[in-house]
């Protein structure tokens, strides 16, 4: 795991807490078992086919954990670990990918983004458009204050509001 980006709390829900974990691109942390221990994965798709490659294994990852798929298990040494491994993966929380577009340059890129996606029956809850100034923040070491990317992350914060309240029970708890 990269980093704990930030703890959120979930309108709603209050005084119960969201962590959002920013993980490496790529499934590495995934094959390790992480998956298994999240209620969402957030997939940030760049206008790449990599990027799209990405999302739809992830949602092939998520999609075989909701229905009872195994671990490889071959290589381990004893019965022992080979249980544990499937404990693991049975009590996976993970429920859904949520896919979300990032530094998208236009909106011809962003359409076909989405067409690409379509065509895995992935559908992205938000687009965050390229936004220069992001970048300049992060050579010039100044503040960020981005100019579009605040309004463009809305729809992203609503879809995970939504989607988090829906794995909580009355009481807060996540559901399982």
């Amino acid at each position: 795991i990269a980093k704990i980006a930030r703890d959120l709390e979930v309108t709603g829900a209050p005084g119960h807490l969201v962590t959002l974990i920013d993980m490496k691109a790529g499934f590495e942390d995934s094959a390790r078992g992480v998956i298994t221990g999240v209620d969402l994965a957030v997939v940030v798709v760049d206008p790449t086919r990599a990027a799209i490659g990405m999302a739809r294994d992830m949602s092939n990852l998520v999609y075989r954990l909701r229905h009872a798929a195994r671990p490889a298990t071959e290589h381990l040494p004893s019965p022992d670990l080979v249980e544990r491994a499937n404990e693991i993966y049975r009590s996976s929380r993970v429920r859904t990918t949520v896919v979300v577009l990032n530094r998208v340059p236009d909106p011809d890129t962003e359409q076909l983004l989405r067409d690409d996606l379509l065509d895995y029956g992935l559908i992205p809850v938000a687009a965050i458009h390229e936004d220069r100034s992001v970048t300049s923040s992060w050579y010039l070491g100044a503040p960020l204050v981005p100019e579009t990317a605040g309004e463009d992350i809305e729809p992203l914060i609503s879809a995970l509001e939504a989607r988090t309240s829906s794995t909580m029970d009355t009481s807060g708890a996540a559901k399982r």
